[in-house]
C-alpha cells in the first residue's frame, strides 16, 4: 500500500486566510484573549490544540481546560460556518484538488489519508463547504495531540486500520 496524506488548509481549500481571522475571533470571543497570527511565532505546535495551549499558558499560565477548548472549537466553527455564509469563495477547493483525488481514489496501488493541525469539526466543515468528499478517509486532527507529528503518526494508523493493511509501503505527505 502507498499512502498520501493531505493536509487541508492551503492544500485542499484556499482555507488558510479564513481559518486565521476565524481563529482569532473564536479566541477573543471564547476566552478573552486578544491575539493575532504575528503573535504565534513562537508557537512550538502550530495546530488548533497547540496554539490553544501556548495561548493560554502566555496568558493565564495554564492549558485551557476542556470546557474551554471545546468552548473555543465550537465558536471557531460557528464563524467558519458564518464567514462560509457570507461569502463562499473564501472555502474554495485549491485549483485541481477534486481532479486529483479522484484520479488517486481509481488508483489500486494509492490509498488516501488526511493530517491536518484543525480541530476534526473545523475541518470537516472547510471539506464540506470546498464540495471535497473525504468524510469517509482516514484522518487525523489536533484532537491527536499538538504535534504535527503525533497528527501525521495518527493518520498513518488509522490508514493501515481502515485500509486493512499491516504495513505501507511508501508514505507521501502532501502539504
Amino acid at each position: 500500500m502507498k499512502l498520501v496524506i493531505f493536509d487541508i488548509d492551503g492544500t485542499l481549500t484556499l482555507t488558510s486566510k479564513v481559518d486565521g481571522i476565524c481563529f482569532e475571533r473564536a479566541l477573543g470571543q471564547a476566552s478573552g484573549i486578544r491575539s493575532s497570527e504575528g503573535d504565534w511565532h513562537a508557537c512550538p505546535h502550530v495546530s488548533d490544540t497547540g496554539l490553544a495551549r501556548y495561548l493560554y499558558q502566555s496568558h493565564f499560565g495554564r492549558d485551557p481546560h476542556e470546557h474551554e477548548e471545546n468552548s473555543l472549537r465550537d465558536c471557531l466553527v460557528t464563524l467558519l460556518e458564518e464567514q462560509h455564509v457570507l461569502d463562499a469563495s473564501l472555502f474554495a477547493e485549491v485549483a485541481g484538488a477534486r481532479a486529483m483525488l479522484l484520479e488517486l481514489a481509481e488508483k489500486r496501488d494509492w490509498v488516501i489519508a488526511m493530517a491536518t493541525g484543525c480541530w476534526r469539526a473545523s475541518a470537516e466543515m472547510k471539506l464540506r463547504a470546498a464540495k471535497l468528499q473525504l468524510h469517509h478517509k482516514p484522518a487525523g486532527f489536533a484532537e491527536d495531540g499538538p504535534a504535527r507529528e503525533s497528527i501525521v503518526t495518527t493518520a498513518i494508523e488509522r490508514a493501515t486500520a481502515h485500509y486493512a493493511r499491516t504495513r505501507v509501503d511508501r508514505i507521501v505527505s502532501v502539504g
